[in-house]
């Protein structure tokens, strides 16, 4: 009784989750939503997104490999809409890796030479087949057999472009994953210049 109530617990939360972000992607495409803009530091939005997974990917048995760089420059965004889109990247890839064998990866580090912040996100899942690509940052549209409403990669694009950077598929290969990459502007340089120099 106690398992059944626990697998009824998380099967809320999950439940929740998805209606969360669901309805934070969609805010994303909203001419009502007005982002905040404050400072963001990606290394720390990266690691509350790997802890509050991190439930998830112990039950899936999955492996986690993170790089961050150190003393990055912030962004300037709305923390929310920026922490969703990394969490869009992250959850396409936990859930595209398989169970007990899966592994995914995500860095970040600075360009100091295009002023930007470069996020990378790794799994070794499935992969996606030429059509899959095509229409990956179609808004609504998703061949996964996941969880999802194919707003993920949508958002996140829209989200990075909003901020002066991009989303990409830099490879994906059936049966051999999938690596994306996100962009976004750096605010200031290590040294503490600004970006405008």
């Amino acid at each position: 009784q106690t398992d059944a109530l626990e697998r009824t617990g998380k099967l809320r939360g999950a439940s929740l989750d998805r209606v969360r972000a669901l309805t934070r992607n969609m805010l994303v495409f909203s001419d009502e939503h007005k982002p905040r803009k404050t400072s963001v530091d990606i290394n720390d939005t990266m690691i509350s997104i790997i802890r509050e997974r991190q439930p998830l990917i112990d039950e899936q048995k999955q492996a986690v490999i993170s790089d961050f760089e150190d003393n990055m420059p912030t962004v300037i965004g709305d923390p929310d809409d920026i922490r969703q889109a990394i969490m869009n990247l992250f959850d396409n890839a936990r859930e595209a890796a398989e169970p007990k064998r899966g592994a995914i990866s995500i860095g970040a580090r600075f360009d100091e030479a295009g002023k930007r912040i470069i996020i990378r996100v790794n799994d070794n899942g499935r992969g996606m087949m030429p059509d899959e690509l095509k229409d990956a940052f179609v808004p609504f549209r998703t061949s996964k057999q996941l969880k999802g409403a194919g707003l993920g990669l949508a958002s996140a694009r829209r989200v990075a472009q909003r901020y002066g950077g991009t989303v990409e598929i830099l490879e994906s290969e059936r049966g051999k994953g999938t690596t994306i990459e996100m962009t976004l502007r750096a605010k200031r340089s290590k040294s503490g210049e600004s970006e405008g120099g």
